[in-house]
């Protein structure tokens, strides 16, 4: 499971690759960034689409705002964070001072978690909104029920930290599953490349480097 996590990673990284770039503007207490959003696997741009992070000294918030996504089906968004990049090693020149083994490298204090979940009711545009404080680790990313988190650590450095955040394709909605919104792995996509073990679809990123 682990190694099928780093592939998974590989994939939302090279994305990046394509040259996205943040435009941040900041005040005294908060970093405000605009990023593009890359369509996966193709790494082209996705026209009209942006996300926003919002930093404060207690944490992120963010907006997620796509078009064209399948009418009926489920999304989630998922904060990636570093919050110590100049610990990383496995930068992609140009784009990110951290590549998906520095999930895996203690130094990096690498976390992943649930921002959001949409279920699409057209093919406008679609926005997931979400927010991550210091230290809260109850949307955490593990490998299963009960299980620890996969990557144990909580966001420290709001201020700091790189930012990655990942739209995640589940499939057709399943009422009365509420775990479709809410879970890494809850999807009703049959397997194929770029899913995760559970057929879930890593389908566009966008990424937030720190000012400083």
């Amino acid at each position: 499971m682990i190694a099928q996590i780093r592939r998974l990673g590989f994939l939302l990284l090279a994305a990046l690759a394509a040259g996205l770039a943040a435009a941040p503007a900041q005040t005294s207490s908060t970093q405000r960034s605009t990023s593009p959003v890359v369509a996966l696997p193709a790494f082209a741009l996705v026209e009209g689409a942006s996300s926003t992070l919002v930093r404060t000294e207690s944490g992120l918030s963010a907006r997620f705002q796509t078009a064209g996504l399948p009418a009926g089906e489920s999304f989630t968004v998922w904060f990636i964070v570093f919050n110590d990049p100049d610990a990383c090693t496995a930068p992609i020149a140009g784009v990110s001072r951290c590549g998906p083994p520095d999930l895996f490298n203690p130094a990096a204090l690498g976390g992943a978690f649930g921002m959001g979940g949409h279920v699409v009711g057209g093919r406008g545009p679609s926005t997931i909104a979400g927010s991550l404080h210091v230290g809260d680790m109850r949307d955490a990313l593990t490998f299963g029920p009960g299980a620890p988190p996969a990557f144990p650590n909580a966001l420290t450095n709001p201020m700091g930290a790189e930012v990655i955040l990942v739209l995640l394709r589940h499939g057709p909605w399943t009422p009365g599953s509420p775990e479709q919104l809410k879970t890494f792995w809850a999807c009703n996509l049959p397997p194929g490349p770029g899913s995760t073990p559970f057929g879930c679809l890593e389908i566009q990123a966008s990424v937030h480097q720190p000012t400083a």
